[in-house]
């Protein structure tokens, strides 16, 4: 039975953490999720979710990103099992998270249980853990996932190994449910590497002898280095010899943008304010930049600040020492992308930040005047309550696509990708004249952008402009030639046009393809445009037997067999459709419309409905 003390701690936590995220609950799938949730056939298959643990992250999605190999198949498993309970609602996914949330929180609760005297000091730390604005990119963006389950199962094997002791009858199976959630944590994100490293720290911040506090962190380290080593032996199997960075800096100019991320960081964790899901920050080159060296005084401020209470006290050196050790993976510039600092990045540090929370809470309580002490209560509260203020509304940043780009197009005017993104956006509501315009700017701000020259094209193609879109789908193809998305594009286009080779280059490309659905049904219709229906039909069916959930192969095959007045077989194909595709649009509606008029106690001759919206610009660009 859990002590009434815990429960109300708990209960407040959770509560706290509703408030400041849980309006995420209602919203949709955003950036990254559609081309590793939504469009990613291998999480509706048997076999694909048997093929997630041998493929790169980004492999299970879209291929955009050359320039990243992660390797993170439980998050993609995870997804898996959402999309199969929840029947790919964005809100299960949501639900998921915002539980993974609730218990990163709890086990911030456990473990400041362990290391102060009192629950009020770990339900300090805890709440601040659950309501901090940083935080709302992790929970409210389903691809923020990564950062939870590697947390989550960090903070579990961080306390499987400190529980008990070596005549503890359990101690053997507590170890290997530490080994089993490292092991998880790895294939959830990199940043779980840091965890031997803590385990050691752990050791040495304990009372003894260095020299024999050294031994003991390292024979403590040991089996985790040991996982270590054969998930790196693992990741090597499955995605070849690591990439080279995207970008690589001089030793100068790494030492300036580390002391400016860190600075930036280290405000984002006392002060979030202008939280920004893109941070539109570039690499400095040197010390005599103003900012840099502003930065170097923040850096500098804060590690005099931390000597004092670390020589004091082990549990906040310890503290301090969790939030270094967890940043070391992010100054790793260039390997992760163009981006240098982000809001999920931060999530496993907090836990350091937590703690040091309780340590001042436990600090104050057993030192300070009452006075002090009612004071410093009114302040922690009054810091909870503008946090989950703050989180609550970041989070609805997160609605959808459309809020999302068009308050980042604000702060990052500058971006190409922000102006491309928010141009697909627009794409998906409908507004085209908006959505040229934002691919445009995105263009000139970045003329070898290859992806917005491809979903420029497909805009173009939507509204009529064939001529423009087939000159953007060339350039595309001359900037990436192995751009399958461009390629299928320009191809569907060209046989729309009567172009009798293009019809062979779709099904060349279906052919060598193999596994993507899109070469498929693009090449369906085309056939269909060009007036084979049967084949139209027989392509599209293989599509849905590459990715059963491609809501457009149901429409197409729907609209086939209507025209063909097959009504009764078009039937269950607008049923499929009308499952799958989650967008209450201008296809949605004339398919349940047909639907409605087709049911065998009003069949009545119906107007065909509107064509799916073919080419598909590609998925939003992952970071």
């Amino acid at each position: 039975m859990i002590p009434r003390r815990h429960r109300i701690a708990i209960g407040l936590v959770a509560l706290l953490a509703l408030l400041a995220t849980g309006g995420a609950i209602t919203h949709g799938f955003v950036w990254d999720d559609r081309p590793l949730i939504v469009d990613n056939p291998m999480l509706r298959s048997a076999d694909g979710v048997a093929s997630l643990f041998a493929s790169g992250f980004w492999q299970t999605g879209d291929h955009h990103d050359r320039f990243r190999a992660f390797y993170r198949p439980f998050v993609s498993l995870t997804y898996a099992v959402d999309g199969a309970l929840y029947r790919m609602a964005p809100a299960g996914f949501h639900l998921t998270n915002l539980l993974l949330h609730l218990a990163c929180a709890l086990l911030v609760y456990a473990l400041a249980c362990r290391r102060e005297p009192g629950v009020a000091a770990a339900t300090l730390a805890a709440a601040l853990f659950a309501v901090h604005p940083v935080h709302v990119e992790s929970v409210a963006w389903i691809s923020g996932r990564t950062d939870l389950l590697a947390t989550l199962l960090v903070l579990a094997a961080f306390l499987l190994d400190r529980a008990g002791g070596r005549r503890d009858p359990a101690a053997g199976a507590r170890r290997g449910a530490a080994f089993l959630a490292f092991l998880l944590a790895l294939l959830s994100k990199e940043v779980a590497a840091t965890l031997p490293i803590l385990i050691g720290l752990d050791r040495i911040f304990r009372p003894g002898r260095l020299r024999t506090r050294m031994v003991i962190a390292a024979r403590a380290a040991a089996p985790y280095l040991a996982i270590l080593v054969a998930y790196l032996g693992l990741r090597r199997a499955v995605l070849g010899p690591e990439a080279g960075a995207l970008y690589t800096l001089d030793p100068l100019s790494w030492a300036a943008t580390a002391l400016f991320v860190l600075a930036r960081d280290a405000t984002l964790l006392l002060l979030p304010v202008r939280l920004d899901p893109h941070y539109p920050y570039p690499v400095r080159a040197g010390f005599v930049d103003p900012v840099v060296v502003l930065s170097a005084v923040i850096v500098a401020s804060i590690v005099i600040a931390a000597v004092r209470p670390a020589r004091r006290s082990r549990r906040a050196g310890f503290a301090f020492a969790w939030i270094g050790v967890t940043l070391m993976p992010v100054l790793r510039f260039g390997s992760f992308g163009d981006v240098l600092l982000a809001d999920r990045f931060l999530y496993l540090p907090s836990v350091g930040l937590a703690l040091l929370a309780a340590r001042a809470a436990t600090t104050c309580a057993g030192s300070a005047t009452i006075r002090f002490r009612r004071a410093a209560l009114a302040a922690a509260a009054a810091t909870l309550a503008l946090f989950t203020a703050l989180a609550a509304r970041q989070t609805r940043l997160w609605h959808d696509d459309l809020m999302l780009w068009s308050t980042l197009v604000g702060s990052s005017p500058a971006s190409a990708m922000v102006h491309s993104n928010l141009g697909l956006a627009l794409y998906g509501a409908g507004r085209y004249d908006q959505a040229i315009a934002e691919y445009k700017t995105a263009l000139a701000l970045l003329p070898e952008y290859a992806m917005a020259h491809n979903n420029l094209a497909a805009v173009l193609d939507r509204v009529g402009r064939q001529e423009e879109a087939s000159a953007h789908y060339a350039e595309a193809l001359r900037l990436a030639p192995r751009q399958l998305e461009a390629q299928v594009n320009l191809a569907n286009l060209r046989a729309r046009t009567g172009d009798g080779p293009a019809l062979d280059r779709l099904r060349l490309l279906a052919k060598v393809n193999p596994k993507s659905a899109r070469a498929r049904l693009a090449l369906a219709d085309a056939l269909e445009r060009t007036g084979r229906r049967g084949d139209a039909e027989t392509e599209a069916l293989a599509a849905l037997q590459i990715d059963p959930a491609l809501a457009e192969s149901w429409y197409l095959i729907a609209k086939i067999r209507y025209e063909a007045g097959r009504e009764n077989d078009a039937v269950p194909a607008l049923d499929q459709f009308l499952a799958a595709w989650p967008v209450d649009d201008e296809h949605r509606r004339a398919a349940a419309e047909l639907r409605k008029r087709l049911e065998p106690a009003r069949a009545q001759a119906a107007p065909a409905p509107p064509r799916p919206v073919a080419p598909q610009p590609a998925s939003v660009l992952p970071r």
